[in-house]
């Protein structure tokens, strides 16, 4: 019969400090990394989403453009959003004593209640088909697609 011993083994206090050491350099290493994965896309639309409002704010709208009983003024974004929370803020703004409220649409069908559209890139096939919805309406659209 083969009789073990088990032998605690304890770790030096230099052992410990320097895989402690090598963690924190680790951690110091992959910190920009993980901090900087999300944030330069959602900065560019958190800075678009100002200049939308800004846009929106600056704008002379033709009299009549809103209706008399409209308590809100509707920013709509059409296809895809690329500000997912970004433009979330600005509903609690307003634009000409109006409350700005956010909606997402899917298709320009649906705009009738958008005094603002944001187009998507997403969109880009369908240009001439959202041109010709919103001719001669006060809709403001604004589009970062080439061209637009």
């Amino acid at each position: 019969m083969v009789a073990y011993r088990l032998v605690p083994f304890t770790f030096s206090a230099r052992v410990i400090h320097s895989f402690a050491g090598s963690v924190f350099c680790l951690l110091l290493l992959l910190a920009p990394v993980l901090a900087y994965s999300e944030k330069p896309q959602t900065q560019e639309y958190e800075v678009k989403a100002v200049f939308l409002f800004n846009f929106a704010k600056l704008t002379e709208w033709p009299g009549g453009a809103f209706r008399l009983h409209e308590k809100n003024f509707e920013m709509c974004i059409l296809g895809d959003d690329p500000f997912m929370r970004s433009i979330e803020p600005l509903s609690s703004r307003t634009i000409g004593g109006r409350n700005v409220s956010i909606a997402r649409i899917t298709d320009i069908s649906e705009s009738s209640a958008c005094n603002f559209i944001y187009v998507a890139s997403s969109e880009r096939d369908r240009l001439p088909k959202i041109i010709e919805h919103v001719r001669n309406k006060a809709i403001l659209t604004v589009s970062d697609i080439n061209g637009f």
